[in-house]
């Protein structure tokens, strides 16, 4: 005889009874490991007045020294020059390439730190959704002690903090990490000081299609305030902001795939945040990509300038814009890869944990109705079936990646309107 709606519980129906299951462990010890060293004393002066300062103090030291100043000694120069505006070329004022580049100064310190604040408590939240309890997991309270102390000397590193309480000797499987950082780290730094670098030849040596303000046959002080600027901005705020998005992304993604090949990721059938408990790594990455849209301002004052200049956009500055929006989905999409292969693989366990259940009720409701059964018993099977029907929607309509739609919309409510502007721009050059 088929079973009833009261031997429902002693099936294995992971969807069925996952609230009471998830509700008793998400207290248990095993999540006091999840526990990022974010509160670890500043030791650096970056540490101190940026990383481990209030958001405000931070953001407005950074906007100060990143844009207050060097905006108000490139208006003194210029002044002093008589370069503000030119008759035959174009002035500081009329430079919206240069002008855009203050912007950074004003958005990415802020976005940046809020990005990194973010990452302790998201990884945090892995205390909702880790299970070691199951006959299918290989996650082991070692290997996430593991992961948690690589990523807090990681995070303390980049934040400039003591490494009190943790122990340096990072497990072999950890070392991977830390070493594709490190070298992107310095891949990173060689890059923007590189580019630094490369935009001084043309300004003091090269020719140029527009007379500049900032060329030094225009105005010598004008050329060493952009240098100032550009050194600022490109080789002192761009690898630190560069590095902070890195950093988010690989840790997110390693996290996320650690938790994959060990299958060590639990189904949430009740979550509250409309993507299976792992809403946190959704709005990280999100974070992630906002800290990178200021960039975009920088690219439309640029092209803006060489349409005002009348100046044929180059092959490099379009190419440079399609890749910034594929990096954009990039750094949104990649690290949440493997949730979402994990997440989609759980869903069809408990799909067809439920089918089966349904397939079996189903079969005794038939039975027993062309049979000489008490109708009792028939009401039963009945509301078995019923009740295996509405869980079985209700894992269906269940979320298998780790943001919601609403989080989608958001980001193109953001990026969307950027990107046709930007290909408006363009189209008319």
């Amino acid at each position: 005889m088929a079973a009833s709606n009261q031997d429902l519980p002693q099936k294995e129906i992971y969807a069925s009874n996952q609230f009471e299951s998830s509700s008793s462990e998400l207290h248990s010890d095993d999540s006091e490991l999840i526990d990022v060293a974010d509160e670890n004393e500043p030791v650096t002066m970056l540490g101190k007045h940026f990383w481990c300062a209030p958001l405000w103090k931070g953001s407005t030291m950074a906007f100060a020294l990143f844009s207050g100043i060097p905006f108000l000694l490139c208006l003194l120069f210029a002044y002093f020059s008589d370069s503000l505006f030119l008759d035959d070329g174009t002035g500081f004022l009329e430079d919206y390439g240069t002008l855009s580049f203050f912007v950074l100064g004003i958005l990415l310190p802020p976005l940046t730190l809020s990005m990194m604040k973010k990452l302790p408590l998201t990884i945090e939240s892995l205390s909702d959704v880790v299970r070691f309890d199951s006959e299918e997991t290989l996650m082991t309270t070692e290997l996430l002690d593991s992961q948690i102390n690589a990523y807090s000397i990681l995070y303390c590193k980049a934040t400039g903090r003591n490494l009190s309480g943790l122990n340096l000797e990072i497990d072999d499987k950890m070392k991977g990490l830390t070493k594709t950082l490190g070298i992107m780290k310095t891949i990173t730094y060689v890059l923007c000081i590189g580019y630094f670098l490369s935009i001084q030849n043309k300004r003091f040596f090269g020719s140029n299609d527009v007379m500049m303000w900032h060329h030094w046959d225009v105005s010598p002080m004008g050329a060493i305030a952009r240098t100032i600027l550009d050194f600022l901005l490109v080789a002192v705020m761009g690898p630190i902001v560069i590095y902070s998005i890195v950093l988010c992304v690989m840790i997110i993604q390693h996290s996320l795939s650690i938790l994959e090949k060990h299958n060590g990721i639990r189904f949430m059938r009740f979550s509250m945040d409309e993507a299976g408990g792992l809403g946190s790594f959704g709005m990280q990455s999100f974070a992630n990509t906002i800290a990178l849209l200021p960039y975009a301002v920088v690219l439309v004052g640029v092209i803006f300038q060489a349409n005002s200049d009348g100046v044929e956009l180059s092959k490099g500055l379009m190419s440079a814009t399609v890749a910034y929006f594929g990096l954009l989905i990039f750094v949104f999409a990649f690290p949440l890869a493997g949730a979402s292969r994990s997440m989609s693989k759980m869903k069809k366990m408990e799909l067809k944990l439920l089918a089966d259940y349904y397939i079996q009720a189903y079969e005794g409701f038939k039975s027993a109705m062309s049979s000489d059964r008490p109708i009792e018993e028939i009401k039963e099977l009945s509301e078995a079936m019923i009740y295996a029907e509405e869980v079985f929607q209700g894992v269906l309509k269940q979320p298998a990646v780790p943001y919601s739609k609403a989080l989608i919309a958001k980001l193109v409510s953001l990026v969307g309107p950027m990107a046709a502007g930007m290909g408006a721009l363009v189209s008319f050059s």
